[in-house]
């Protein structure tokens, strides 16, 4: 069952934003499309992690050391539902196209767009999930449930489970729109990191033999 759309009238809604003509270059770029959550996901999951550094070679050498940035990894699950919609959508002589239109939206997130002369570029997709995180992603995975339809097989009522990949500074070109992003995210984190680390110094003392040996 979706939650109550009215009772939630004052949350902030979560968005995907999608631009073209970016593709890690710098440039003008313009927003082509967006997908604003109708029912914000009741959990979303991150995770931090370095790729495998791999094992020693046989010539006794070290294994390389881990360097740059984590990757971060986001999933999430949603509901969409337009049977509240329906009637209204008679009443209005509006074409019942269900959720096609929502998921199309979504969708077309994950396909490159192929200009003349030129390879194919992948839209730049921004998470706005409140202003504490704004992030560049790459969708990697969207499974759709479809659970529902209408007279005409059109979805009415589906559950996604969407995964993404967070980009970091060193896959754009410096100074691009992309590259911009991760910046302003990273230095959110930072921010955010310090304000921890002073409220937590205020009512810490450290032991004067962890203190001597730093």
């Amino acid at each position: 069952m979706c939650p109550n759309l009215t009772s939630r009238s004052t949350t902030t809604k979560g968005a995907l934003v999608a631009y073209r003509s970016d593709s890690r270059a710098t440039g003008n770029s313009r927003k082509v499309s967006s997908f604003v959550f109708q029912y914000n996901p009741e959990t979303l999951v991150r995770v931090l992690f370095y790729p495998e550094p791999g094992l020693s070679t046989t010539d006794g050498q070290k294994p390389p050391h881990l360097s740059g940035s984590p990757e971060e990894s986001i999933s999430l699950a949603f509901d969409l539902d337009t049977t509240n919609q329906l009637e209204d959508s008679k009443q209005d002589g509006g074409s019942e196209d269900g959720l096609h239109p929502s998921l199309a939206a979504l969708e077309a997130m994950m396909y490159p767009e192929m200009g003349i002369g030129r390879k194919a570029d992948f839209p730049l997709v921004i998470l706005h999930w409140g202003s504490k995180r704004i992030v560049p992603v790459r969708l990697t995975n969207i499974r759709v449930s479809e659970e529902a339809f209408d007279r005409n097989l059109n979805p009415i009522r589906a559950r996604i489970e969407l995964s993404m990949r967070v980009l970091r500074q060193s896959e754009f070109k410096q100074g691009s729109p992309g590259y911009i992003a991760c910046r302003s995210h990273v230095n959110q984190k930072n921010s955010l990191a310090l304000r921890h680390a002073s409220s937590f110094d205020r009512g810490f003392t450290s032991p004067s033999s962890l203190s001597s040996n730093m």
